[in-house]
């Protein structure tokens, strides 16, 4: 289950927040065959990676206390913010195995930062000048066999307050992570709500269960193709801005949104396979009544190369520049002198 920063794309806005402002946390990050936890600590304005230039997987260091980790996600998900109000049961009680959702995913991101003005937040909290503004929780999986593996990560729920910027910059640091531990792919199941999320450019997913050149899936092109583009919304009539749903039910009872769905359903998309949903030709009427679209739909960023590039950029130029520093500077070389030897030593 999967909940995500905002509806649908949306124009950029002209000026972006501060995101300097923003504090990121990282916790459970495991490199590939150590168990080791490590945890980083940053700003949304520092990119992982400038700042880490290791050849492997670095460990990251923070003071903030494992406690206090899940007690800012605790405040965040009971805050509402979350889109379709992401149950707190669900990340934190226990299951049938005794270990809850927060427990069996080890990947935990955090973001911690000044409250938006148009999240109408600040007359109410006087006083507060930091919040737990995202989070995001997952874990590492792998797909494929032999030659073909691929070590990945996936999101098993991720939150944000729908702040212009925050929610984008918050997913694109979490891929440059990705992309600093050498791995291939991101994987998630988004919510029916904001399917139309995660296609955008800026974000890079496509509607597909897994990597594989056999299966490419649907991209942005799809939602132009039902019309589920902002150009073809209902406009609010006060602020202009194209009228999307905001939660599932909303969803399947919006012609356009619901004729879409069913399609993902019908090429094997929706995460639910349990029961009537595991039949893919089931009529669109019985899939709004079903319940099939409760647990979301697959979706995959399975192109990270843009992000590899940049931090092999980075590590390059680094590594040019302190060459070229230590290239600059006068080194004095020791000087060994031979003993003469005395007629004692001869």
């Amino acid at each position: 289950m999967s909940a995500a920063a905002g509806p649908a794309p949306a124009p950029a806005a002209a000026v972006g927040p501060d995101l300097s402002k923003f504090k990121v946390y990282f916790t459970g990050i495991f490199t590939k065959g150590d168990d080791k936890d490590s945890i980083f600590e940053g700003t949304l304005a520092e990119p992982p990676g400038r700042a880490m230039r290791k050849d492997s997987a670095p460990v990251f260091k923070s003071d903030l206390p494992a406690e206090e980790f899940k007690e800012r996600i605790n405040t965040l998900v009971r805050s509402g913010v979350c889109a379709e109000n992401v149950n707190p049961d669900y990340i934190f009680e226990a299951g049938a195995d005794g270990s809850s959702v927060y427990d069996k995913n080890p990947i935990r991101m955090l973001i911690w930062g000044p409250p938006p003005a148009e999240a109408g937040i600040k007359g109410r909290l006087r006083g507060v000048d930091m919040l737990p503004l995202a989070f995001l929780i997952g874990h590492f999986t792998n797909e494929g066999r032999g030659a073909g593996l691929r070590h990945g990560a996936y999101i098993e729920v991720i939150c944000s307050f729908k702040s212009a910027g925050i929610g984008t910059a918050f997913l694109q640091y979490f891929h440059r992570l990705i992309a600093l531990l050498d791995l291939d792919f991101v994987k998630l199941s988004a919510l029916a709500s904001v399917v139309t999320y995660y296609p955008n450019p800026k974000i890079g997913y496509r509607f597909r269960t897994d990597c594989s050149p056999a299966t490419p899936g649907y991209g942005p092109e799809i939602l132009t193709e039902y019309d589920l583009i902002s150009e073809k919304r209902p406009k609010d009539k006060v602020t202009g801005k194209a009228i999307w749903p905001t939660t599932t039910e909303e969803a399947l009872e919006d012609g356009k949104y619901l004729t879409f769905l069913h399609h993902l359903h019908t090429q094997g998309l929706t995460t639910k396979k349990e029961g009537d949903c595991a039949d893919t030709r089931m009529r669109k009427h019985l899939f709004r009544t079903s319940g099939c679209a409760n647990d979301g739909f697959h979706m995959a960023l399975c192109d990270l190369t843009r992000f590899k590039a940049e931090i092999a950029e980075e590590k390059a130029a680094h590594a040019a520049a302190t060459g070229a520093k230590a290239g600059g500077k006068r080194h004095r070389t020791r000087r060994t002198h031979r003993r003469r030897l005395t007629r004692k030593h001869k």
